[in-house]
């Protein structure tokens, strides 16, 4: 009774929690302390629970079988990351993980490229690209050796920001197996928020342009938090390019939807998704999220205007998957106007596919022969019947005017 998704879910939540139940003995050989014992403990019984028929269950086992309940809480890894001004965070299934993934040209998996998670959780967007650069040819022809080339990968292509401590040891592991040989995944300091939100120069009242402040925020994540200064040698992208005008290839993830505890998916005025999403297409030549769908249609209030327009205008979207349903792609999750996911590379396209999800199952209405942005309206029409009406109106109106 209980999908594979949930019960992957949650087992990578108990399994997570073994990073504070680790100690070293005389042979530096990990072992588990008393509560590291009890979550094993844990693990066993829930797996009893779901997956009955290949246990022999005692009575005593079947009583503490009867009072385990499924916490849909936990079972979507639904956390509140902590320590971060109460940021609340929503980690992604790997379903649609492995969707983001999948939809990276072949291009970017090869010697040299970089990616980025601006905001990364448990590590399972790193993770899943590890994998895929694992398998590249181009890889796999330039580092024979299994363990050289995923040392390389790991350490010269797969860069991540945690927002929590716990966050970082749960990425960390989960690429180098202990969090103690970390390499490129960073806890982001206080001041990363704050300074993504702030969009005024110091001592003054005036608001920096974009292109002051794409400028400061890349200086700030390149040289202050992942002290990165990339060899352009390496990265034909890159290539001739001065350290100040170089990108990430890819940057993916599913960011931080709102800093206020009480608005927590994404609606209201507290909304930080979108400098993500704004960063994400100037610090990369290809780049994919999974953010609220809010941002095509309403302006949060915290949200300066220039911002949520050139995300609306931008014409470098190929692909936008619109779920009108959120518990479509985070079952259990409801969230004000739905998910989307999108894809954005370098170069501007006069249309971009829309797929649109308007139910709860089937396959998305696709529309993909009209620009993405309406400029009459100045949003993004998520109902190919408005497309169609908005025409027809205007020139209604035209004729009543004459």
């Amino acid at each position: 009774s209980v999908s594979l998704d949930a019960l992957e879910s949650r087992l990578r939540w108990y399994v997570n929690r073994f990073a504070d139940c680790r100690t070293k003995n005389t042979k530096d050989h990990a072992i588990l302390n008393d509560t590291g014992m009890k979550i094993l403990e844990d693990i066993k019984l829930y797996l009893m629970k779901f997956l009955p028929e290949y246990f022999e269950i005692t009575e005593e086992q079947s009583k503490q079988l009867a009072e385990i309940k499924e916490d849909k809480t936990d079972l979507l890894n639904v956390r509140n990351l902590g320590n971060y001004n109460d940021v609340k965070d929503i980690t992604t299934p790997k379903k649609w993980v492995d969707e983001l993934v999948n939809k990276i040209p072949e291009e970017y998996f090869t010697v040299g490229s970089k990616f980025l998670d601006l905001a990364c959780k448990d590590g399972l967007f790193l993770s899943v690209i590890c994998e895929r650069l694992m398998s590249s040819k181009s890889l796999q022809e330039a580092y024979p050796n299994i363990n050289t080339r995923y040392n390389y990968i790991v350490n010269e292509q797969l860069y991540g920001i945690a927002l929590s401590d716990y966050s970082y040891e749960l990425a960390s592991d989960f690429l180098y197996g202990d969090h103690d040989k970390v390499r490129n995944i960073h806890r982001a300091d206080n001041n990363y928020i704050a300074r993504l939100k702030n969009r005024t120069v110091t001592g003054s009242k005036d608001n920096l342009s974009l292109i002051d402040y794409i400028k400061i925020n890349r200086q700030y994540i390149f040289n202050n938090i992942l002290k990165v200064d990339f060899d352009s040698k390496n990265n034909k992208r890159n290539k001739g390019k001065q350290s100040e005008d170089m990108k990430f290839d890819v940057i993916i993830g599913n960011p931080p939807y709102s800093d206020d505890t009480q608005r927590a998916h994404g609606s209201g005025g507290s909304a930080l998704y979108p400098y993500f999403m704004y960063l994400g297409s100037e610090l990369a030549y290809y780049s994919s999220m999974i953010v609220p769908s809010g941002w095509m249609l309403q302006m949060p209030s915290s949200i300066k205007p220039d911002v949520v327009r050139n995300l609306r205008q931008n014409k470098r979207y190929m692909e936008l998957h619109d779920f009108y349903n959120s518990q479509r792609v985070f079952n259990g999750v409801g969230i004000s106007n739905g998910v989307c996911y999108y894809t954005m590379d370098s170069k501007e396209h006069d249309t971009c596919k829309h797929y649109i999800y308007k139910y709860n199952a089937g396959d998305p209405i696709l529309v993909d022969n009209m620009p993405l942005y309406n400029e009459d309206l100045g949003v993004i029409f998520r109902d190919p019947c408005a497309s169609s009406i908005v025409p027809k109106v205007r020139e209604r109106v035209y004729k009543l005017c004459r």
